[in-house]
């Protein structure tokens, strides 16, 4: 089949250089026709085609069958190319423009033993960039990858190196070569330009970061369009791998160029990529991959639905977020959830409407996977009658694989669910936010899970006994004691570690104490028995969560954007 160009990869900043592909099979060499490859060259250095471009493929296949995936034991994979050893010489970034309609991995092999696998990401089926630094490697061969029980739709639509540029070259550590084509400048009427930027940060010292600045790990990210327009972002980078995302309608442009400003050692940019994402307003939209300093900021006006939006988080694709319009709408889909899962008294049991209307659900929400699956699964076998919006919900849920079908039940897939309202003031939202998000961790991390499980059960009954009352008199289900681990680990996480004795002790305690002064003796006895009890718990759940997922107590955002409304608070109000 000929390879058909999408608008989007016409123009390009770079006059493009064009060799000749061969794929040479195990059998017999043939003309690979079903994808292009081409050499970007720097204008200013005046390269010139200084030979063949090769690719060895190895199965061959026959070239319909090229860049597509076929099937292998356990999924499916394309067969592996192998580009000619003086291809690579000298190239700066290895790009790939393809199509899927679901993840597929990108293996990598260079030539000192060293792999690398990289995600690219589910495009629509629009056409989509990935580039890869190549950092001074040669790249000797690659493939595709997919381990999913069905075929993706997925179309390797073309390959490129770009050859180093003596001139204008980044800093070891800086990056600066991400061009985006001309055509970027316009802005698709469906939709947005989502750029994701995927690194890998490795800092001499990954202990809990109590007593470090936040900005000792900051990476500075500038995007520009051609006419001249910038937004900056604040990157907080986190130990390990991870993608972080950015939209055009969020920026108020359409990007053209993207720079990356990093002195951190162990910082290092994998690899970037670029394409459209639908704003049309789907039933069940795909989430938007996203940080919460992003989902914090992100404007209304360009919600794909009135009255809710979906996310998923970046760092835990599984942890879904959503945004609602107002409390109404977020109790038309999860307050009867609230009482199932969490509220004392109700656990276990499916009310219906007219007798939690009256009630209180929650402000914000979280819920993990299995118990999303036996609430669907009770309401079904009892004929349970929900609300329009809780099947929608659970559409999505199995849209997303969060629940999943086992013959005629609904079991828990992975991942969860968190939500914030727009009605809650801005303050509040960010307090939400890491609360919730902190839930997100608990549900996604077996390792953070065992860890907080761990703490708690070191703690003396009596501090145990603490959280019991705290929780109860917040309306939690105390006889769970999941529960009660998550919330332990979510509320004292939600503020930096030095409000977190403030919150306890001037704020919490003596509220309660005030509504509840029966338990002034106890409490005076808990304060001087184990005073140090919030702090030194905090640390510590604090130095498993930066272990496990590089965030800290108070502030898990990544990203932020310079002008944006996003600050940092400690307080609950």
């Amino acid at each position: 089949m000929k390879k058909k160009h999408h608008p989007l990869y016409l123009t390009v900043l770079y006059p493009l250089f064009f060799l000749t592909l061969t794929a040479m099979g195990s059998c017999s060499q043939s003309e690979v026709e079903s994808f292009a490859v081409r050499l970007y060259a720097p204008r200013e250095e005046g390269w010139q085609q200084d030979g063949q471009l090769s690719l060895a493929e190895e199965p061959g296949v026959r070239p319909e069958q090229e860049g597509r995936l076929l099937p292998l034991e356990g999924g499916y994979a394309s067969p592996r190319y192998t580009l000619a050893r003086d291809a690579e010489r000298e190239a700066e970034s290895f790009h790939v423009y393809y199509s899927s309609t679901s993840l597929v991995k990108l293996e990598l092999h260079f030539d000192n033993d060293e792999r690398r696998d990289l995600i690219l990401e589910a495009s629509g089926g629009e056409p989509r960039e990935y580039l890869v630094p190549l950092r001074g490697r040669d790249l000797l061969s690659f493939r595709f990858v997919s381990n999913g029980p069905t075929e993706p739709e997925f179309r390797l639509l073309e390959l490129a190196l770009r050859r180093r540029s003596a001139k204008g070259r980044p800093g070891e550590r800086g990056y600066g070569f991400l061009h985006f084509p001309d055509e970027a400048g316009k802005e698709p009427r469906f939709g947005q330009y989502q750029v994701s930027l995927r690194y890998q940060f490795s800092p001499q010292q990954e202990e809990s970061r109590s007593g470090e600045e936040i900005g000792d790990y900051l990476v500075e990210i500038e995007l520009e369009s051609a006419e001249g327009s910038r937004g900056t972002y604040d990157l907080y980078a986190k130990p390990g791998g991870h993608g972080v995302y950015f939209y055009s309608r969020d920026l108020g442009f359409s990007p053209h160029r993207l720079a990356i400003d990093s002195e951190l050692e162990g910082f290092q940019v994998e690899g970037l990529s670029y394409g459209v994402r639908s704003l049309f307003a789907a039933r069940r939209p795909e989430p938007i991959p996203a940080d919460p300093g992003i989902i914090l900021d992100y404007p209304r006006q360009l919600w794909r639905r009135g009255d809710w939006e979906l996310f998923s988080w970046n760092i835990f694709p599984s942890i879904l977020f959503f945004d609602f319009r107002d409390y109404q709408v977020q109790a038309n889909f999860l307050k009867r959830l609230a009482f199932f899962v969490e509220k004392k008294g109700s656990a276990g049991e499916l009310l219906p409407n007219e007798v939690i209307a009256d009630r209180h659900g929650w402000n914000a929400h979280d819920y993990r996977a299995g118990d999303l699956a036996r609430f669907f699964e009770l309401a079904r076998r009892s004929g349970f009658r929900l609300n329009q919006e809780e099947y929608l919900l659970r559409e999505i849920l199995l849209d997303q694989g969060i629940i999943k079908m086992r013959g005629e039940s609904y079991q828990a897939g992975e991942g969860g669910i968190l939500s914030l309202s727009q009605e809650s003031s801005e303050r509040l939202r960010y307090l939400f936010m890491i609360h919730e998000a902190y839930h997100g961790l608990f549900f996604a991390s077996a390792e953070y899970r065992l860890e907080v499980e761990r703490l708690w059960r070191a703690l003396e009954e009596d501090e145990r006994e603490f959280w019991r009352v705290f929780l109860d008199w917040r309306s939690y289900n105390t006889e769970d004691e999941y529960l009660l681990m998550n919330e332990f680990q979510a509320y004292l996480m939600q503020q930096d570690l030095s409000y977190v004795e403030t919150y306890f002790k001037d704020y919490t305690i003596p509220r309660f104490l005030r509504l509840y002064p029966e338990f002034t003796e106890a409490a005076e006895y808990f304060l001087d028995e184990y005073p140090d009890h919030f702090i030194d718990s905090a640390r510590e759940v604090e130095k498993a969560a930066w272990q496990v997922a590089g965030i800290q107590a108070g502030d898990l955002l990544c990203l932020r954007r310079r002008e944006g409304k996003i600050a940092r608070t400690g307080d609950e109000g």
